[in-house]
């Protein structure tokens, strides 16, 4: 009987999360969906069962902890369930004057961006290694690659992923293993995110891309070795264009959209 391998995403009860679970099914990989405790995961599980021809473990857990975090390690290696690709998507926006900002609401988007990230990373990096060809997505942000104003906490953050994970490609660059970090633009993923977005400046709006659309570039990006993906061609452009504008443009550009921005979690 061929080994069975299972590929583990966190943050699955919605958004880009719900549909990294459902793209993978739709390429018949059996998967490990993690989000915190609630219906969305049992109704997940009832939707891929009843779609797809794959096997799908749900796992209720707090990533921000770092007993959440050992909570989904220790289930896996108890059921002993072979990893061979982690996608790491589970994380939180807020956009909110820093010096308004509750001191829980920073240490949130750096406990579940930051240290989740990192220490689901560390759990199962040993699986990765031992269950070749493996794969590793972590999600970052076209956030990363500027400096936005009542953003900082998210971007800083997702600065760190995106340098994490490069120093991860050099470190593990042919031992097997593929590794990618995605930076996607705004995401339309929920009732809450597309109010948000309609509210942000001609920009903001032009950056925005489909979770279904983004999930299926980062995950054959992935699967084709690729170690950056920027999905969207308008994203790549203002990439492209930041390199390019002096800092004082920029920074008025980025100051006049995030001014249009009001208080968001996703």
């Amino acid at each position: 009987m061929p080994d069975v391998y299972y590929t583990l995403i966190t943050g699955a009860s919605e958004g880009l999360g719900k549909n990294f679970v459902i793209e993978c099914a739709k390429r018949n990989m059996h998967i490990i969906a993690v989000a915190l405790p609630g219906p969305e995961l049992e109704s997940l599980k009832t939707f891929v069962t009843h779609n797809f021809s794959v096997a799908i473990e749900i796992i209720a857990a707090d990533l921000s902890t770092e007993s959440g975090c050992k909570e989904v390690f220790d289930t896996v290696q108890k059921q002993e369930l072979r990893i061979n690709m982690l996608i790491n998507n589970a994380g939180v926006v807020m956009t909110q004057p820093f010096h308004e900002m509750p001191l829980e609401n920073m240490l949130l988007q750096a406990r579940l961006n930051v240290l989740g990230t990192t220490m689901m990373t560390r759990y199962f990096i040993n699986d990765l290694l031992a269950h070749q060809p493996s794969y590793l997505l972590n999600v970052s942000s076209l956030s990363a690659y500027f400096h936005l104003p009542n953003k900082q906490m998210y971007g800083a953050s997702k600065a760190f992923v995106y340098s994490f994970t490069r120093g991860l490609q050099a470190e593990y660059r042919g031992k097997g293993i593929s590794i990618t970090v995605l930076c996607p633009g705004g995401l339309s993923s929920n009732i809450r995110s597309v109010i948000a977005n309609n509210q942000g400046g001609w920009i903001a709006r032009k950056s925005i891309t489909s979770p279904e659309f983004v999930a299926a570039k980062a995950v054959q990006a992935c699967l084709d070795g690729k170690e950056v993906v920027i999905p969207g061609r308008i994203n790549k452009l203002f990439l492209f264009l930041n390199r390019l504008l002096p800092s004082s443009i920029k920074a008025r550009i980025t100051t006049a959209q995030m001014k249009k921005l009001t208080v968001k979690k996703s």
